[in-house]
């Protein structure tokens, strides 16, 4: 037995937020992303990859999110499926892979759920905080980038999926919950541990 005392070393600036949390075990080659998806939590990711990507060791990326930042969310995916690192990435869904949190996992090489994980899957969101107001021509706007969000959404989960299209847009569209069974059946995981 080794009585040696387990030396873990996170990346800088673990409590992103009181809603996000980022945590990585450079020495188990493990990332945990629980809460909130925020540009923080990408810039916290595109930290710890880097410090990563020393070794061609696989990484495996636990996943327990309700959500949050589109754009952020994609930036990530983009960061795991770019090649950019000598190394493959497992995601892993552990409680929740809810909206944003849902294309981070499809990133995953290798797109595992544990047994009670849930995903959800809807149409993109804009949330306005703060008082904003907003005219007609900022509307028309906003619409816009919705629409093109969720193109790009479909296509991506066309290309992870096998789906059709059409289909992803519907359930998109009924705000649609996957249990594992269910995600692995619909393309979104590949296995249940």
């Amino acid at each position: 037995m080794n009585d040696k005392p387990q030396k873990r070393t996170k990346c800088d600036g673990e409590k992103i937020s009181a809603d996000s949390i980022v945590r990585a075990d450079l020495e188990a080659r493990m990332i945990c992303i629980f809460g909130e998806i925020t540009p923080a939590v990408h810039l916290a990711m595109i930290d710890c990859l880097n410090r990563l990507s020393e070794s061609d060791t696989d990484v495996t990326v636990y996943i327990n999110s309700q959500g949050g930042n589109l754009t952020s969310a994609l930036a990530i995916y983009d960061m795991f499926t770019s090649g950019r690192y000598p190394f493959k990435i497992t995601t892993v869904a552990t409680g929740q892979a809810f909206s944003a949190a849902l294309i981070i996992l499809q990133g995953g090489h290798e797109r595992k759920m544990f047994r009670h994980a849930k995903l959800l899957l809807h149409r993109p969101r804009f949330t306005f905080s703060g008082g904003d107001s907003l005219d007609r021509g900022d509307l028309k706007y906003e619409d816009e980038m919705l629409q093109e969000f969720e193109k790009e959404i479909c296509e991506l989960l066309t290309e992870k999926t096998g789906k059709k299209i059409a289909a992803i847009y519907k359930d998109m569209a009924t705000e649609k919950i996957f249990t594992a069974k269910e995600a692995i059946d619909y393309g979104l995981a590949d296995e249940i541990i």
